[in-house]
């Protein structure tokens, strides 16, 4: 694998940043590598179509950094490849960045098995299940940033059964992850769930994007619950989701807290409290169903 396959630098303007945060960065450019494992890097802007993606520039911007001044980033995908993924990882650390931001708890297994001087900026579930920090007040390594989901099975058993509640005539349902996921605690734990409301479950390896699958799942007019709220702009039909907004304005804070000289060992991992229930009309609409008023009534927001 050459490394051209997976990074494509991204030059763009923003708007003027205030004078003090001028003079704080003046004369020294950082770089940093920001590493997804299915987006495309053309989305990794300010102006992109994912929610996500412009909020952590909107807010690195904020924070007083401006790409091609004081701040280089070098952006990677792994295109969904999971087989690629650890040579990435690889691949990544030999260009020794200021700082990675790894997105997805695979990416930051990935770079926790690869480098332990780099600090990392995560994306992940539950860091100390998953034994990449010690605690969430001092993660203790070199890796911080935000945690999804702590105690993620029970989140995904409520978002079974508010699928269930969405299609009351629901009884089979595939769970669609990582294979390591569904063999792990948080795959015992759904389906646990899944037989507490009576529905039978079946686990399939996830290796398609987010995009795709709300396709797949349209044109074949299957409902479906996903884990991000940008699975409900590209056409899902239903997500129980953290805020991105939140999230990545807590990613990019962590950014510029290492950048400034923190150590991520004694940087707090952000935890996730409050998710939102999202429901998308016009898909449901596209695959012939229709929701009960009482759940829509519920929902934190309605696309139509």
């Amino acid at each position: 694998m050459r490394r051209r396959d997976f990074i494509m630098l991204v030059g763009g303007t923003a708007a003027s940043w205030p004078l003090a945060a001028r003079a704080q960065q003046a004369g020294k450019v950082y770089r940093i590598a920001i590493v997804h494992p299915s987006n495309p890097v053309s989305e990794f802007t300010e102006t992109s179509s994912i929610r996500a993606w412009r909020a952590l520039f909107q807010n690195l911007r904020r924070l007083g950094y401006r790409e091609g001044q004081n701040l280089i980033v070098e952006r990677y995908s792994g295109e969904g490849r999971t087989e690629r993924y650890a040579e990435l990882a690889r691949l990544v650390v030999e260009t020794k960045p200021d700082l990675i931001v790894a997105i997805s708890t695979i990416m930051v297994k990935h770079f926790k098995a690869t480098s332990t001087t780099i600090p990392i900026v995560g994306v992940m579930a539950d860091p100390i299940a998953l034994g990449l920090a010690v605690s969430r007040a001092r993660p203790g390594g070199n890796i911080t940033g935000v945690s999804l989901e702590a105690g993620s099975g029970e989140i995904w058993g409520k978002r079974l059964a508010l699928l269930k509640e969405a299609v009351p005539s629901l009884s089979k349902v595939s769970y669609l992850t990582l294979r390591s996921t569904w063999e792990g605690p948080d795959g015992l734990a759904v389906r646990e769930a899944s037989q507490r409301i009576g529905v039978s479950l079946l686990g399939a390896p996830l290796e398609g994007t987010v995009e795709r699958i709300a396709e797949l799942a349209q044109e074949h007019r299957l409902p479906a619950m996903y884990p991000f709220y940008e699975s409900a702009e590209v056409g899902g039909l239903l997500s129980y989701a953290f805020d991105s907004v939140e999230l990545w304005r807590v990613l990019a804070d962590s950014i510029n807290e290492i950048l400034k000289g923190a150590s991520p060992a004694e940087l707090p991992i952000y935890q996730v409290t409050k998710l939102k229930l999202i429901v998308n009309m016009k898909a449901a609409r596209a695959i012939g169903l229709t929701i009960p008023p009482a759940f829509v009534l519920r929902a934190d927001e309605v696309i139509e």
